[in-house]
């Protein structure tokens, strides 16, 4: 089993007995490692006893739990996440208002600024705020690569949010990406356009306005559509 499975992936294999205690120790292990969280020697001895006990039907039931216990876990974090960004109406915008101005490094060891951008660049921006351990943003960044190579007049602009630099780094080696890409260390980017939920989109004119702001993962084709949308092209 490979790190970064889901609570989901596993418990399907557990119950079709294709995976064992030591496969459960590398689920914790990636879990650990993406989340720079450290689980407790009582929590996952418990665990590993519970999947080599004699009894299949004790060892799964207690597994159902750990995994209920999980989920439950994940709830409450995603709701703490979404009420940070919620929590004050006036922090939220939207289209039509000014895009925030923000500084933050990319991945190439340069630094980008929007509205210096915008006085000597030009180009219009979509800015994409993304995660290493978000499904959707891993699914849609190689469109996001496809339409940058297909629209050259508009910036297409990455920047991992609430990340480990190190693993946002090695999930675009991996795929491959190749358009701009940066990493909000001090958690301004995020501050200044608070994500409803992971990913989210913002298309900002050359007049640094927001046109469009978009929660969720996009296709190659929405992207095409909501660019001549909000930028005639």
């Amino acid at each position: 089993m490979k790190d970064g499975k889901s609570v989901c992936d596993v418990l399907a294999w557990w119950n079709s007995g294709r995976i064992n205690a030591s496969s459960i120790e590398v689920y914790f292990a990636g879990f650990e490692k993406a989340h720079s969280k450290s689980l407790t020697t009582a929590h996952r001895y418990h665990v590993i006893m519970e999947t080599t006990t004699d009894d299949p039907t004790a060892s799964r039931s207690g597994f159902l739990i750990l995994v209920g216990v999980a989920i439950v876990g994940a709830l409450i974090a995603i709701l703490a996440y979404q009420s940070r960004s919620t929590a004050d109406p006036d922090a939220q915008i939207s289209a039509a208002e000014i895009a925030p101005d923000f500084t933050v490094q990319l991945f190439d060891g340069s630094t980008f600024n929007l509205v210096q951008h915008l006085e000597t660049d030009g180009r219009p921006v979509v800015l994409n705020l993304w995660a290493s351990w978000c499904a959707p943003c891993r699914a849609e960044m190689p469109d996001f690569d496809a339409f940058q190579s297909d629209q050259p007049g508009i910036l297409v602009l990455g920047i991992a949010v609430s990340d480990r630099e190190e693993l946002a780094r090695a999930l675009a080696e991996e795929l491959g990406v190749s358009y701009t890409l940066g990493f909000d260390a001090a958690e301004t980017v995020a501050a200044a356009y608070p994500p409803l939920g992971m990913p989210s989109t913002w298309f900002i004119g050359q007049d640094r306005t927001i046109q469009k702001q978009v929660t969720g993962q996009i296709s190659l084709a929405t992207l095409r559509e909501l660019s001549a949308g909000s930028f005639g092209f």
